[in-house]
């Protein structure tokens, strides 16, 4: 197994119940050492703890307990197997399997600084493993459970082994479709040790991109880039695909590659999930030939403006070129910077790999619109080194800006009862992320906030909230109501009571006035309500721009238009 130093605290969570066996409980021991072996135990490394569970859960190994690999070793291979406190059958004969307990012990207990040793500023990673389902149904759906660790910033991985497990349950445990991890047996999960290793690796050495962006991938597959070399650019790809979280509502992507000719290998409206398109990048095939990227470049500048096969209108387009060496003439090169010419007129960010001996940098440099959006690596086996800082770049030019207006902005949270905790500590961190792009002061942006239910609450008005500190503070205190969805009365409030001079709201020309609008699902029947364009009216009249939000499958897309002025918001 090819060793991974990290520091970070990693948690493995296992399944101790009666349907594991003897014989597979060790082969699970032995998953748990080996990877915590090669992210190399150590007192400022890594650390490990681990979470059993069964009928109950219980926490034998703590973050700070074990310092080297060798007495960690020696406590997971004298793990307890609880089957002795689970040989109670339920009905149909299958066993208690008590999963929630197991995410609730590490959220309270193992993540816990006092109770468990995790350190306050390292990366955490959870592991799951099961063979089974959830059995009996527990206090807490595994979603709200697990919820409670993504919230802590703590990224989980659920491995299901077997054919009794419940996929949908996997993938509730974990934030994105490829953080779940599926074997057919305890010895195929034993084979893929070293993969999962490298899942670890990545996730708690690099910091992804949370920001959608529409991504061209242009590769040199000329004659020139040896096979092995061009293998090393498609792990490169399938890495950045997986940092800027390739699926539906997140980052898209697309390939070119070329040599003599370019061809669009991977189109960008084809895969919407990270699996599918990593399998579609390691079926790709070189062209060979001469290196004329110029052509390439030309393909994805069409691609990233074809709105018929998965170009997207306002999100970020970025276009990033892994080369081997100069353009086979000078005509050639010429017309490449004829097209970047043209991407960087589209807004396009332009981003270049030059991959030495042979790459010319000084050229490269021609071709984007900063010396900071060239990278160099010194050969194909140290392309790698260049992930850390392409990705940083790439995500501070597609992430929102600041804004330097000043702007009297509401946030409007839906806090009924068909919103889960885990969604409504979902939907208040985003309300943080949001508002961090606004510069909170007295001078510059004033913030208010509101929540609804069955009725609408003024939590905080215009002017009350001075900093960024003391709003991110205000809004972990909002309460979950629960009770019905009145949208309606949430835009009443907010028009007669919040966005008025009683409310704290500037007059000021000079200033913006926004209010965005977040629901997880449709308004509520009732007597007295009314309908939502109805009710924002007095918003808009006033000139409050307001913005709609939908969270999850349960949203009514007409009554998000029916509030706003542009149906695009």
């Amino acid at each position: 197994i090819i060793p991974c130093p990290v520091t970070a605290d990693i948690a493995f969570i296992v399944d101790s119940s009666g349907s594991i066996g003897v014989p597979n409980y060790v082969k699970t021991k032995y998953f748990v050492y080996s990877i915590a072996n090669a992210l190399n135990i150590s007192s400022s490394g890594a650390h490990a703890g681990v979470v059993i569970y069964s009928e109950k859960a219980k926490r034998p190994i703590k973050f700070t307990d074990h310092t080297n690999i060798k007495s960690f070793k020696e406590a997971v291979y004298g793990l307890e197997y609880m089957q002795k406190d689970d040989n109670k059958l339920l009905e149909h004969g299958r066993t208690k399997t008590r999963i929630d307990l197991g995410l609730q012990k590490a959220h309270t207990d193992l993540f816990s600084p006092y109770y468990g040793g995790a350190r306050p500023d390292v990366k955490k990673l959870a592991f799951i493993l099961t063979d089974g389902q959830q059995n009996p149904k527990g206090d807490i759906p595994l979603k709200e459970a697990a919820g409670k660790l993504i919230n802590d910033d703590i990224k989980t991985i659920s491995i299901g082994i077997g054919q009794e497990v419940d996929e949908d349950e996997l993938r509730a445990m974990v934030q994105y479709d490829e953080d779940v991890i599926t074997v057919a047996n305890f010895d195929e999960l034993v084979d893929k040790i070293q993969n999962i290793t490298q899942v670890a690796c990545e996730e708690t050495k690099f910091t992804k991109c949370r920001y959608p962006a529409d991504i061209a991938f242009v590769l040199d597959s000329s004659t020139s880039v040896a096979y092995e070399d061009f293998e090393k650019m498609k792990g490169f790809v399938k890495t950045m695909a997986k940092l800027f979280r390739i699926f539906q509502h997140g980052s898209h992507g697309a390939v070119i590659v070329y040599g003599d000719s370019a061809r669009v290998a991977i189109r960008m409206d084809e895969h919407f999930n990270y699996r599918g398109f990593i399998d579609a990048v390691d079926g790709l095939g070189r062209v060979g030939g001469r290196r004329r990227s110029f052509q390439a470049m030309a393909l994805a500048e069409n691609v990233l403006s074809n709105y018929e096969q998965g170009a997207r209108r306002k999100v970020p387009k970025v276009l990033l070129m892994l080369t081997g060496g100069p353009e086979s003439s000078s005509n050639d090169y010429n017309t490449l910077q004829d097209v970047t010419k043209r991407l960087h007129d589209r807004h396009t960010l332009v981003l270049a790999v030059g991959i030495l001996p042979d790459a010319d940098i000084n050229k490269l440099q021609n071709l984007v619109q900063s010396s900071v959006n060239v990278f160099v690596a010194q050969s194909f086996q140290e392309l790698s080194d260049q992930l850390v800082p392409l990705t940083n770049e790439t995500c501070k030019n597609v992430g929102p800006g600041n804004c330097e207006a000043k702007v009297d902005i509401a946030f409007i949270l839906d806090s009924s009862g068909s919103i889960t905790e885990h969604e409504f500590i979902e939907a208040k961190n985003f309300v943080k992320r949001v508002a961090k792009t606004f510069e909170i002061s007295p001078e510059k942006s004033h913030t208010a906030l509101m929540i609804y239910s069955d009725e609408a609450r003024i939590m905080s008005k215009f002017g009350e909230i001075g900093s960024a500190e003391d709003f991110n503070s205000k809004v972990d205190d909002l309460p979950h109501m629960r009770g019905k969805t009145r949208i309606d009365l949430a835009l009443l409030k907010a028009g007669k009571e919040l966005f008025t001079w009683a409310g704290g709201m500037r007059t000021r020309s000079d200033v913006i006035k926004a209010a965005i609008v977040i629901t997880d699902g449709r308004q509520s029947p009732a007597p007295d309500g009314i309908r939502l364009d109805e009710a924002a009216a007095g918003l808009i009249v006033q000139g409050v721009k307001v913005l709609s939000i939908g969270i999850g499958d349960k949203i009514d897309q007409e009554e998000l238009r029916m509030m706003v002025q542009d149906p695009e918001i």
